[in-house]
C-alpha cells in the first residue's frame, strides 16, 4: 500500500509517516523509563498474546468502520501496563499478529503505526491525569473514574483521527468531514469493549490467568455484530433481488435497477462522497422502484400515453417505495431518496415538489441515472436513444430539469467510460453546495439555460 503507485501523493506520504512515526513514538516512550519492563509479568505477556490473536479477527461495518476486539486488550494494556511501555507491547502483539496471519507488508506496517501513536497517546493520557484527585474516586488500582473515561475518549477519538484522514485523502474529501461522520460510528460498541478492557485491566495484577475468560463475552458480542452486518447486507439484497424479479416480467426495463445503482454510485464517488455516502446512493438506487410493485403491470407495460388517472398511480411509486425501505433500518436514509427520485431541480418534480439543493443529494444523482438508463433503454413506448442523444438530453437539462454539478459530473463519466461520441460536460454554473447528502441551502441558485425536458416515463 504504501509504495502503490496508483496513490495519490499526499496519501502515499501520509501513509509512510503514519507507518514510521508510530514506531519511533512508542519506542522513544519505552525509552524515557527502561526499568518499566522490569514491573512487567504474565499479564502483559498474556494480554499482548490476546491481543495479537483477537487481532486476526475485525469485524468491517462500513468501508472506514472496522470493530476490532483486539481493542479490549489494549484498552487493559494502557490501563494495567506501566505508561512508557504500552506502545512497545504493542508493536509486539502487531508483530506476533502478523507472524500468525501474513498479510500484505504495506498494509501490516500502516496498521501497526496506527496502533501504536493511539495507544500511546492513551497510555500518556492516563500518566498525565492519574494523580488527578479532581477526577474522582479510584477504580480498583487503575486511577481516577475520570481519567478512564478520558483515556477511553481520547483513544477513540485519536484511532478514529488517523484513519479519518486517510480515508479523506483517498477519496478526495475533507478529513474534517470524514472524521465528523464516523467519529460517533458505532460508539456504543466501542464503548462496550473499552468496559470489558477496564474489566480485564482490574484482572491483569490479581488474577492474570483469569483474561481469556473475559475474552468470552466479546468473542459472542463479535459473532452478534457479524450475523447483525450480515443480515442487514441480506435485507438490502432481497430488497433489491425482488426488484429484480419485478424487472423481469417486463423485458424493457430488466437490469434497470442495477444499472443506476452502479452508475449513481460512480458519479456519487466522482462528486467527492465518501464510500459510505456513496454505498447509501447505490443502495438506494437498487430499490428505487421497488414502489412499482404496488401498480398495475398494464400500466408499466403499456405502450400508449398514460392516462391522467394512470399517471397519477405512476407518480405515487416513490411514495409507496419509501414507504417500503423506511421500516428497515438497514438503509438509514437511503428512504429519502427513494422518495425524492424523481424530483426536478426547477421545482416541477412529484411527489413534494422540492427545488434545488433542498432535494437530497443523493436523490439527484439517483435522478440522473435513472433518466439517462431509461433514455438509453427501450421501451413499448419508444425505441432507445444512442448515449450521445441521451447525454445531450442531460445537457440541456442542467439547471432546470436536473441539478448541473451532478449533470457535469454524470457526463465527465460517460466520457471517460464510453466510446459512442458522449460531448464533453458543460460548464458548471451552479453554486458550490456542501456536499452532504441532505444538500444544504448555500444561497440562491444560478438555473442553467432552459431547455426541453426529457420525456422518460417514471
Amino acid at each position: 500500500m504504501l509504495g502503490s503507485a496508483d496513490l495519490p501523493t499526499p496519501l502515499r506520504g501520509y501513509l509512510t509517516l503514519v507507518a514510521l512515526g508510530g514506531p519511533t513514538a512508542a519506542l522513544a516512550a519505552a525509552a524515557t523509563s527502561p526499568d518499566a519492563f522490569g514491573d512487567l509479568g504474565v499479564a502483559a505477556v498474556m494480554l499482548v498474546v490476546l491481543a495479537a490473536i483477537a487481532n486476526r479477527f475485525p469485524l468491517q461495518v462500513r468501508h472506514q468502520t472496522h470493530i476490532q476486539v483486539h481493542g479490549v486488550a489494549l484498552t487493559a494494556l494502557i490501563l494495567a501496563a506501566p505508561g512508557p511501555t504500552v506502545g512497545a507491547l504493542v508493536l509486539v502483539a502487531c508483530a506476533l499478529r502478523f507472524a500468525l496471519q501474513r498479510r500484505d507488508l504495506d498494509e501490516v506496517l500502516f496498521n501497526t503505526g496506527q496502533t501504536a501513536l493511539y495507544t500511546t497517546v492513551g497510555a500518556l493520557t492516563l500518566a498525565a491525569t492519574r494523580d488527578a484527585d479532581s477526577l474522582g474516586p479510584w477504580v480498583g488500582h487503575l486511577g481516577p473514574v475520570g481519567a478512564i473515561v478520558l483515556v477511553g475518549v481520547v483513544t477513540h477519538a485519536a484511532n478514529f483521527t488517523l484513519v479519518s484522514v486517510a480515508a479523506g485523502l483517498q477519496v478526495g474529501v475533507s478529513p474534517i468531514r470524514v472524521w465528523r461522520q464516523n467519529l460517533l460510528s458505532e460508539v456504543g460498541t466501542e464503548a462496550m469493549l473499552f468496559a470489558v478492557g477496564v474489566v480485564a485491566a482490574l484482572l491483569a495484577d490479581e488474577h492474570p490467568w483469569a483474561l481469556p475468560i473475559v475474552f468470552l463475552p466479546t468473542v459472542v458480542l463479535h459473532r452478534a455484530m457479524r450475523q447483525g452486518a450480515r443480515l442487514r447486507a441480506d435485507t438490502r439484497d432481497a430488497l433489491a433481488q425482488m426488484v429484480a424479479l419485478l424487472e423481469v416480467r417486463d423485458p424493457y426495463t430488466a437490469g434497470h435497477s442495477h444499472r443506476v445503482a452502479a452508475t449513481a454510485r460512480a458519479v456519487a464517488v466522482r462528486l467527492g462522497l465518501t464510500a459510505e455516502e456513496a454505498d447509501l446512493v447505490e443502495s438506494a438506487g437498487r430499490v428505487h422502484d421497488i414502489g412499482k410493485a404496488v401498480l398495475d403491470p398494464s400500466i408499466l407495460t403499456k405502450s400508449e400515453p398514460l392516462e391522467d388517472d394512470e399517471m397519477a398511480q405512476m407518480r405515487l411509486h416513490p411514495v409507496h417505495g419509501a414507504g417500503v425501505v423506511s421500516h428497515f433500518a438497514s438503509y438509514g436514509d437511503g428512504h429519502r431518496l427513494v422518495r425524492h427520485h424523481h424530483e426536478r431541480w426547477d421545482g416541477a418534480g412529484y411527489p413534494d415538489g422540492l427545488r434545488g439543493d433542498v432535494i437530497p443529494l443523493g436523490a439527484r444523482i439517483l435522478a440522473v441515472a435513472d433518466a439517462y438508463d431509461a433514455m438509453t433503454s427501450a421501451r413499448p413506448y419508444r425505441p432507445a436513444m444512442t448515449p450521445a442523444a441521451a447525454a445531450r438530453v442531460l445537457a440541456g437539462g442542467a439547471g432546470t430539469q436536473w441539478d448541473p454539478r451532478v449533470v457535469t459530473a454524470m457526463l465527465e463519466h460517460l466520457a471517460e467510460n464510453t466510446d459512442r461520441g458522449i460531448p464533453p460536460a458543460p460548464a458548471d454554473r451552479s453554486p458550490k453546495p456542501d456536499r452532504a447528502l441532505a444538500g444544504a441551502r448555500v444561497g440562491p441558485t444560478v438555473p442553467g439555460a432552459l431547455a426541453k425536458p426529457a420525456r422518460t416515463r417514471p
